[in-house]
């Protein structure tokens, strides 16, 4: 069995420091012969030397071929890397770095050890190493219990040093996990448990409101409404909002549950108690629910979880001005405030640096107008929290399968998560009552989305049979006793967590389901009828706008028509030959318009994606189009379609050859549809069979440049590439050859604008430098000589640090780093190689990479080895960016031994002052005698045999 291993990274591919000690580095190469079996004497002894020279890299090879005594076989070229690579150790100074080395607050025990015994290995310790070792972990371990417990032990060894050390740390952090749940749990508010009253012998289907904390009362005597608890009005006034509420505490109607006398008797009487209430959710009954039933559920509040707003460090506040309303909607508008200012979402302020309007809106139903708080001016300064939001493709695909489903809304979701206290003053909004502002998070708040589904995320994690979209939750099953347990393991997360349902708005037990714009069902997706009124609806247009709005509304629906673009041609024709003054609307454009909406509404089902099925991917190409299908194959052996998708080709791919635009089909089909392809085994079908060989490594060789280039793209997937006759492949085929007007540029997958196959360069961190910094002797000494002060010339100064000289006032030490000015790091010199590459990633010119370095970072000579890595970068030179044109060295030739028996042939000219047939002439030199021989042109000859018949030569 043959094993296919790469070579490992390049030893030295420019000039300067390399990244890996030649040791290290050869241990890697030697693993890798071992892998390949080319150790001992299966391999010759120069195959072997030159699989060693071509890894070690341009560089390498090139100091190599300097170096004194590198023999003809690998033992002997390795002999003398080592020579040149591997300095002389010096046993003092190694053994002073073994003692110095201590624990890192961020190292554990194991790394530490690991560390040790590195170094140890070059301090010849023979005998006595695992002594040391052990005594160098007892004194340089940073936690001082475990010092303390192995001091304690008699005759300890390192095996038993370690091993207590590792447990130590182990029940240390497993210590530090339970006293920070307790800690938790201890700051949870404890609430005792109220009596119910004598007259119900059942629980109350709304569970009782947190009583709000008490309010400090201003001295003097305030009345107050005992119904609702308001200052600004008594109980006898018919606006109170308590007046018809039925309290939560005592079941009476006439005033809320915070103001129930009959709770605050109970309260009196009890003590401190604890006590525990497990509550088993049930799955509501959706045949015997009826909408009277229904309570108005509370805002719910999000236990453990307080979402603080991000704000840009440069922001400015902005106090905007208060928005006049119309009279007919301040009543309106002040009793949602007050409902607001009770729920605990509001409450009122004195000043904010931030200070945002109202807008209100009429709601669809005609109830009382909606506020909403105007804050585009503060989410310009909030950083948006980066948690991604579920792609649709994802929520469609793990709902195949299921046959029954529930979506569960939760009421006012937004509202139920707190506000950090800190954040509130970003979401001050002022009215004409006064300024108020958010306690919980408000809507339309730019962080609020990502932070919101990052909560629900952390809710519903680990459990099945769920998904969610911000405040939208889907439970479904396979069968109706999944979907129950499903649906019961849901319900309790949300209450655990102390979330609320709009019961309104929730359905449960539902044989489909429109979510998202689709409808889902056992059959497949389906475009949401609901969603479809404007398609519906839609007038025939009358002008080049208007056709482009359809066009772009009806396109979204193009994955479920096969042939949407083959019946949309006669609306772009419309397109292509009208303009704003002259729209030319024909009949085959009206019928292609009706057409398209009906058959719109009446589109097929799609298959949701399986990832257990196997998956096709038919494409063709046209002369203008492409265009491609996605099946699976079901367990009733027949292809359902997945998706469908097509494009017009730009105008430089239009003059592609017919093979390159099939290829460039599968190429854009396999990469349109990567979330769905990539790491898993698919079929490309193709109409083109030389397809078969080109776009697999059969034909890397015969492949021309674009194709091979294309292939290349597709190396990450896994494919077969079968060829499917031009009859059988009607759907693409149709596809390609009226395809949608999709511009090339933009790319279909916002995620995947470019996909690039190689493994990225590791970034330096800031420990790694930091550890480069106090090993570097340059720097060291540049440290030390910035501490002590500057001589007056560079006379006094090592040579090391003479460049320095000239910068000497703009740098300074900070801790372990030197800066140049306040923002430029000064680099060891064993990372400038690297940094160099970093730098130089995307393979950017020379100016460019200069100036990336410059914004970060300074050396000395920096513009010199930047020159000297990008001539040394191959690619760089292939596009031309570092090429100097030198001209070819000169060749001597070996005198003839006869006159005429080698000659030179050259044509030279124009010359400007000669006369028209003298413009060219075409030279003849013998290379014995150096006789010449010329020829008068008025032209070039076209051709070598153009110049041997004008004058025959006889030697």
């Amino acid at each position: 069995m043959s094993i296919s291993v790469p070579l490992p990274a390049p030893f030295m591919p420019c000039p300067g420091t390399p990244a890996i000690p030649f040791p290290t580095w050869l241990k890697m190469f030697e693993n890798y012969m071992l892998v390949i079996g080319a150790t001992g004497d299966s391999w010759p002894e120069e195959r072997k030397r030159a699989v060693l020279l071509h890894a070690l890299g341009t560089e390498g090879q090139r100091l190599f071929y300097t170096l004194p005594d590198t023999g003809t076989t690998y033992a002997t070229a390795i002999a003398a890397l080592k020579g040149h690579f591997v300095p002389k150790v010096n046993v003092i100074a190694e053994r002073h770095k073994f003692r110095q080395r201590a624990q890192r607050p961020d190292e554990t025990v194991n790394q530490f050890l690991a560390s040790l015994r590195e170094l140890a290995a070059v301090c010849e310790f023979g005998n006595m190493e695992e002594q040391m070792l052990c005594d160098q972990l007892i004194e340089r371990v940073a936690n001082t219990r475990i010092r303390d417990r192995l001091l304690l032990e008699p005759d300890l060894t390192l095996a038993k040093a370690t091993t207590l050390a590792l447990q130590i740390e182990s029940g240390l952090r497993d210590a530090n996990v339970l006293s920070d749940a307790n800690a938790t749990a201890a700051t949870a508010p404890v609430r005792a448990i109220q009596k119910q009253p004598k007259s119900s012998r059942r629980w109350d289907k709304k569970k009782p409101a947190a009583p709000a904390p008490a309010k400090a009362q201003p001295p003097g005597n305030h009345r107050s409404c005992f119904r609702c608890g308001s200052t600004t009005h008594l109980a006898n006034n018919s606006a109170c909002p308590a007046a018809k509420v039925t309290c939560n505490k005592c079941g009476k109607v006439g005033h809320f549950s915070r103001v129930c006398r009959s709770a605050q008797k109970e309260s009196k009487k009890t003590n401190s108690t604890t006590a525990s209430v497990h509550c088993e959710p049930s799955v509501p009954d959706t045949k015997q629910a009826n909408a009277s039933e229904v309570m108005v559920q509370e805002i719910g509040c999000a236990k453990n979880f307080v979402h603080k707003v991000q704000i840009m460090p440069n922001a400015v506040p902005v106090q905007q001005k208060l928005r006049r309303l119309p009279f007919s909607v301040r009543q309106a508008v002040s009793e949602e405030l007050k409902d607001l200012q009770d729920k605990g979402i509001i409450e009122r302020i004195d000043a904010s640096p931030w200070v945002s309007p109202i807008v209100v809106t009429q709601r669809r139903d005609g109830g009382r107008p909606r506020m909403c708080v105007d804050l585009r001016e503060p989410n310009k300064a909030i950083v948006a929290d980066c948690h991604p939001l579920p792609h649709m493709d994802e929520l469609f695909s793990n709902l195949r399968g299921a046959t029954v489903f529930s979506t569960i809304d939760l009421a006012s979701a937004y509202h139920q998560m707190p506000l950090h206290p800190e954040s509130r003053d970003i979401t001050a909004f002022i009215t004409h009552e006064g300024l108020f502002r958010f306690c919980r998070v408000p809507f339309g708040l730019a962080s609020a989305p990502s932070a919101f589904q990052k909560m629900m995320s952390i809710v519903l994690a680990g459990l099945p049979g769920v998904q969610v979209y911000l405040d939208d939750i889907i439970c479904y099953g396979d069968t109706q006793k999944d979907h129950d347990d499903n649906l019961r393991r849901v319900l309790h997360a949300l209450t655990n967590a102390g979330l609320k349902l709009n019961m309104k708005k929730c359905k449960f037990n539902q044989s489909s389901l429109n979510y998202l714009g689709h409808t889902i069902s056992k059959a497949g997706l389906h475009p949401d009828q609901d969603r479809l009124t404007a398609v519906i609806n839609a007038p025939a247009p009358r002008d080049t706008t208007s056709l482009r709005s359809f066009l772009g509304l009806a396109s979204w629906y193009s994955k479920f028509i096969p042939d949407f673009a083959t019946i949309a041609e006669p609306l772009r024709a419309v397109l292509r030959d009208s303009t704003d003054l002259n729209f030319q609307w024909s009949v085959q454009a009206e019928t292609s318009f009706t057409t398209l909406k009906g058959l719109i509404v009446n589109s097929p089902a799609l298959a949701l994606y399986d990832p257990e099925l196997p998956t096709y991917v038919t494409t063709d190409a046209s002369d203008y189009g492409l265009g491609a299908v996605m099946t699976q194959l079901h367990t009733e052996q027949s292809e359902r379609v997945v998706a469908f998708a097509s494009r017009t080709l730009s105008p430089a791919e239009r003059k592609y050859s017919t093979v390159e635009r099939e290829a460039l089909a599968c190429v854009w089909a396999v990469e349109r549809w990567r979330t769905y392809l990539w790491g898993r085994h698919f079929v490309l079908r193709t109409d083109h069979q030389a397809l078969t060989t080109l776009l697999t490594s059969k034909g890397s060789g015969r492949a021309g440049l674009r194709i091979a280039r294309w292939s290349a793209r597709l190396l990450c997937f896994t494919y077969d590439v079968t060829y499917r006759p031009g009859h059988l492949n009607v759907t693409a085929d149709c596809l390609s050859r009226l395809p949608l007007t999709v511009p090339n540029e933009a790319a279909d997958e916002p995620d995947m604008i470019a996909y690039v196959f190689k493994e990225s360069l590791c970034a330096i961190s800031l420990p790694e430098f930091t550890s480069a910094c106090d090993d570097c002797p340059e720097l060291k000494q540049l440290r030390r000589q910035i501490e002590k002060g500057w001589p007056k010339s560079t006379k006094c100064l090592p040579e090391t640090i003479a460049p320095y000289f000239q910068v000497r006032d703009e740098l300074s030490v900070h801790d372990s780093l030197i800066l140049r000015g306040t923002d430029r790091l000064v680099v060891p010199t064993t990372l400038r190689a690297r940094v160099v590459d970093l730098a130089h990633e995307g393979h950017q010119g020379i100016v460019r990479t200069k100036q990336r370095l410059r914004e970060l970072y300074w050396w000395p000579q920096l513009d010199k080895l930047v020159h000297s890595v990008i001539a040394s970068c191959v690619n760089c030179q292939y596009s031309d960016k570092v090429a100097v044109t030198s001209p070819a060295p000169l060749t001597p030739v070996n005198l003839p031994s006869r006159p005429w028996e080698k000659v030179a042939i050259d044509i030279t000219g124009p010359f400007e002052n000669a006369t028209w047939d003298c413009r060219y002439a075409i030279v003849l030199t013998d290379y014995y005698s150096k006789w010449p021989e010329f020829l008068k042109e008025e032209s070039l000859p076209s051709d070598q045999a153009q110049v041997s018949r004008k004058r025959p030569i006889q030697p």
